[in-house]
């Protein structure tokens, strides 16, 4: 298996007054497709901004290969 060009290791946002998600690890490979779904106000829109680097996590580390497009 190729090495991934997105990495999200113990990843968690603080959303409101708590954790909207905590201790998620991410894997994307190349070529790979995601998709999300869930209720209303599950997280899908801030994790999807959070892999595409438009937000920042609260805890944890995100690993990108240089030139790598989201």
């Amino acid at each position: 298996m190729a090495a991934p060009i997105l990495a999200y290791e113990d990843l968690g946002i603080i959303q409101g007054s708590g954790w909207l998600f905590r201790h998620l690890d991410i894997y994307v490979q190349p070529r790979d497709r995601i998709s999300l779904i869930g209720r209303n106000g599950a997280g899908k829109t801030t994790l999807l901004r959070l892999l595409a680097g438009q937000i920042d996590c609260d805890e944890g580390r995100r690993t990108i290969v240089p030139g790598s497009c989201v």
